[in-house]
């Protein structure tokens, strides 16, 4: 057995109910509290109202900050860092899913040091110990930065997308409280539940896979299989929304101590260039031709996960199950109403050289099982053009 550390600093607070601690949560870390949140929706705004009562009730002092977009911007990121000075927030809270969460983190670094979030993403400086502590608060099954050190940003200008990644960005307290989840809409479900899943598959995939991420990777695999088709028909199960609450937490879990592969590094382009494109639907169109560039070279992996959704192929040999993985996840996607090709969603053939040079601008692709190059990610780009 190779040797491994995992490191998971922050206290989850799993389970119905756990939403009326948060203000004892943070009170622990701070005084003056920044709410971040996307605009109040009819089925957030209750959720919403609800937190800052808890904040008030618990002697804290909060602001409200929401402006959180999809696919979080700069531009969103500084004006909410705006408010947070103003305020002199000492802790930030984010709720909602991972764009509120990966805001919050944002913040969380812009608002204590020079320049802007952008210049502490990957590779560049390195967030200091000002770094104002994050309290996340999840209302979807899917990003697991809930308990992650990663805050995904967006460049609108570059039409860039990348991430700030360090382990100051660790939220101190995850509270997830399925019930919290129970509004969510049968899309945001879907797109939020398949990018857990592609957490969970990538990390056993990573160079840095450990028999911890292993064992975590098909236990958030297996129930999302078991849980999210039979959900996105009956939004309101509690049993089937704490499962995923549970399978999104061991994936994010999964990221956190092994990380991505070939697939987010294209996702990340894709939605970094095209906005309107939610994060889950880049890995979605994007899958089908991954599995099939990279199963020969994680067989066992592969063949793992294929028996996680099909049962029918544990008694076959371990190259015929990794095989029919692909068809498996095929068949996964097209009951998500996943299944789609580049072009129906306005990723333009003219782009594709220059979207293939920019999946190799961030390391994760250098993760996979097998190193793609530029001409082979053009290759795979080709196959997702239309689907039927």
């Amino acid at each position: 057995m190779k040797p491994f550390q995992v490191f998971q600093p922050t206290e989850i607070r799993f389970g119905r109910g756990r939403f009326r601690q948060l203000g004892k949560a943070v009170a622990t870390y701070g005084r003056r509290v920044l709410l971040v949140t996307v605009p109040p929706t009819d089925a957030l705004a209750p959720v919403i109202a609800k937190a800052k009562t808890l904040l008030e009730s618990a002697g804290l002092t909060a602001a409200h900050f929401d402006g959180v977009v999809p696919n979080p911007t700069t531009d969103s990121i500084t004006a909410g860092t705006a408010l947070a000075r103003e305020h002199r927030a000492d802790v930030i809270v984010g709720l909602g899913g991972g764009s509120s969460m990966d805001t919050a983190k944002a913040i969380a670094v812009e608002s204590e040091h020079e320049g802007t979030c952008w210049d502490y993403r990957l590779f560049k400086a390195e967030p200091t110990e000002r770094t104002l502590p994050v309290i996340a608060v999840t209302t979807t099954s899917g990003t697991g930065s809930h308990v992650t050190q990663v805050a995904v940003v967006s460049n609108s200008r570059q039409r860039d997308k990348s991430y700030l990644c360090h382990p100051r960005l660790f939220p101190r307290v995850a509270v997830v409280d399925p019930e919290l989840m129970l509004t969510a809409p049968r899309q945001l479900t879907a797109l939020t539940g398949w990018d857990a899943f592609t957490h969970a598959l990538e990390a056993s995939l990573h160079k840095n896979c450990s028999p911890y991420v292993s064992l975590l990777a098909r236990e958030a695999m297996r129930v999302i299989a078991a849980n999210l088709p039979p959900l996105l028909e009956d939004l309101g199960n509690l049993e089937r929304r704490s499962a995923m609450a549970w399978a999104d937490t061991l994936a994010g879990l999964c990221l956190a101590n092994a990380g991505v592969t070939l697939p987010h590094s294209i996702g990340m382009a894709i939605s970094g260039r095209w906005p309107h494109i939610p994060h889950g639907e880049a890995l979605a169109l994007i899958y089908p031709a991954f599995t099939r560039f990279t199963w020969s070279s994680a067989v066992p992996q592969f063949a793992a996960v294929g028996r996680v959704l099909n049962p029918e192929l544990i008694g076959i040999a371990d190259e015929d199950a990794a095989a029919q993985a692909c068809v498996e996840i095929d068949v996964l996607l097209r009951r998500l109403d996943l299944w789609g090709g580049l072009e129906a969603r306005g990723v333009r053939a003219a782009e594709f050289d220059e979207l293939a040079d920019q999946s190799l601008t961030l390391p994760d692709y250098r993760n996979n099982p097998r190193v793609a190059t530029k001409e082979e990610i053009r290759a795979m780009l080709d196959e997702c053009r239309v689907r039927d």
